[in-house]
């Protein structure tokens, strides 16, 4: 089972394979130390009675930033991109939803709640 350790370091390891540009083929930007840093903020804030059960894993964004990315399975999924000062989020349950909102406490408790519903509401068998 992962641990918040497993994805420190596997958000450190990111700028191995996508430190620099045009790591996908296409024009990708290299992974910023900006977006590690808010990465790890924003790992270390998530609540402890969240792990392990709902960690969520790390993927590169082409524009240089870090996605966390949550399957609750079928058609129910939540992600978040941390760009600096602010974190595009986005879920969907049935519906797709998107926002763009001021990193901050108060932000991250909106995207922690909704992925704590989520996450009680889904029927494990449907986790892929």
């Amino acid at each position: 089972m992962k641990t918040k350790q497993d994805l420190i370091e596997e958000i450190d390891s990111l700028t191995l394979d996508f430190g620099h540009d045009n790591w996908d083929g296409f024009g990708a930007k290299a992974i910023t130390q900006e977006s590690l840093t808010d990465s790890l903020f924003f790992l270390d804030n998530l609540p402890s009675r969240f792990v392990p059960e709902f960690l969520p894993e790390v993927l590169p964004d082409a524009r240089g930033f870090v996605i966390f990315y949550w399957d609750f399975g079928i058609g129910k999924h939540i992600s978040v991109t941390l760009k600096g000062v602010e974190i595009d989020w986005a879920f969907e349950n049935g519906e797709f939803f998107q926002e763009e909102i001021v990193m901050n406490f108060w932000a991250m408790m909106k995207v922690f709640d909704k992925i704590k519903e989520f996450g009680l509401t889904t029927d494990k068998s449907e986790v892929g």
